[in-house]
């Protein structure tokens, strides 16, 4: 998904992020993911909305958060040095 949301026209890619958060509401999809794909999308502000609905869910793949490639565009927002360190991952 996070392939999709870097390389396809803003407008589809859009539509990737939310076609995966409705698939949320209807059966489970890892908030994880959704949230890499609005990193790829450069929607910080959806990006951090959907990990801090992982980290309060203790949702899969949220370790990994600190060496995941996506998320470079996350590392200058303030959020991102209080989620790692809510997670355990000191920055």
């Amino acid at each position: 998904m996070y392939f999709y949301a870097v390389t396809s026209p803003h407008a589809k890619a859009e539509r990737i992020v939310h076609r995966q958060a409705a698939a949320s509401s209807n059966g489970y999809m890892p908030p994880y993911h959704i949230a890499m794909s609005g990193a790829g999308e450069g929607r910080v502000d959806t990006a951090f909305l959907w990990l801090e609905r992982g980290y309060a869910e203790r949702a899969a793949f949220m370790g990994g958060v600190k060496v995941e490639p996506a998320s470079v565009v996350l590392h200058r927002d303030p959020r991102w040095g209080a989620l790692l360190r809510r997670i355990g991952l000191t920055p």
